[in-house]
């Protein structure tokens, strides 16, 4: 499960600044791995106020986080083989794809994709919630939510528990 926090909404204008990863075994649904990293944005001046709100990014709080090419390496690493998954994968395989492709890393993801709010559609009666946000959603199956001022950690969390419930 892969929860990213951005600059802003778009991949051509905004950067990576924290990369969250749970990854599990599909079968029994353990927990292999927990991994976040924050990464050091090369233009804070253009990020978006909003997404910053909402990531709660600051110059002081990323004081130790670590370059883009690195963070990417060890992500790649750490995912080779697995399925990329994400609660809005147009969201999260947007950012991750053109990074990627942007810096020549070599992408090790097997071929699928799989979205979990997709997931969510297709399982939970529609006339049961208000909106298909992750924090709705989360809600809506009990699985604890991340906080207002969210980490990517938290986020993969989250997604994960949604899965789990799901899948029961």
């Amino acid at each position: 499960m892969v929860d990213l926090e951005t600059t802003s909404l778009y991949p051509t204008t905004g950067e990576i600044i924290e990369i969250g990863l749970v990854v599990f075994e599909s079968r029994t649904l353990e927990v292999l791995e927990e991994w976040s990293t924050k990464v050091k944005p090369l233009y804070p001046e253009n990020g978006d106020t909003k997404a910053y709100a909402v990531n709660g990014y600051c110059e002081e709080s990323w004081i130790e986080a670590i370059d883009i090419i690195p963070a990417l390496e060890i992500f790649v690493e750490k995912t080779a083989g697995c399925i990329f998954m994400s609660y809005n994968i147009n969201f999260d395989w947007s950012f991750m794809d053109f990074y990627l492709k942007k810096y020549g890393i070599e992408n090790k993801f097997s071929y699928q994709k799989f979205c979990l709010m997709s997931m969510a559609f297709a399982k939970i009666d529609h006339s049961k919630v208000q909106s298909w946000s992750l924090k709705t959603i989360a809600t809506y199956l009990n699985v604890p939510r991340e906080p207002a001022q969210h980490r990517a950690l938290n986020g993969a969390q989250c997604e994960y528990g949604v899965y789990c419930a799901l899948m029961q």
